[in-house]
């Protein structure tokens, strides 16, 4: 597991060279708190590919919860502009894994350049598994920004 937790971080980390157009640290709540690395890649004008991995506190918040990872992945369709902050449908898969590992989907609301601020966003969505629902609020600040403006 430290082997696979270690070649995720120096993938995010070298994925701006590599592959990915925006890396991100990501932080908010999703099953307790939530912090970790997101990179993400542009496919068309309106769509995009993004994958992330996080530790979480887990429901009861202790230092490390029964599922201390989450991993995800999936893709977000550009809607428009709220306000003045470029909107995205996201969508795709979701993993805890701990003690209690468990698969299921995910559906949230991007709102990019957050006060004008290119390296800022706000996720708002449901990670949806089988039997239940957990509703996540996260922060996302990209390390090398560009305006969304697509």
């Amino acid at each position: 597991m430290k082997r696979a937790i270690l070649l995720f971080a120096l993938i995010v980390l070298t994925a701006q060279d590599v592959w990915a157009n925006h890396t991100a640290i990501i932080g908010g709540f999703r099953d307790g708190l939530a912090f970790g690395l997101q990179t993400e890649q542009k496919l068309t004008d309106r769509w995009e590919a993004n994958f992330a991995m996080e530790t979480t506190t887990g429901e009861d918040m202790t230092f490390i919860g029964d599922n201390p990872f989450t991993m995800f992945g999936g893709l977000k369709y550009r809607l428009g502009t709220l306000g003045q902050s470029p909107a995205f449908l996201c969508f795709g898969a979701v993993g805890n894994y701990g003690v209690n590992t468990e698969y299921g989907g995910y559906a949230s609301l991007t709102l990019e350049d957050l006060y004008q601020n290119p390296a800022l966003y706000l996720d708002l969505g449901a990670d949806i598994f089988s039997g239940h629902t957990h509703a996540f609020v996260q922060l996302g600040y990209r390390l090398l920004a560009e305006p969304s403006g697509l």
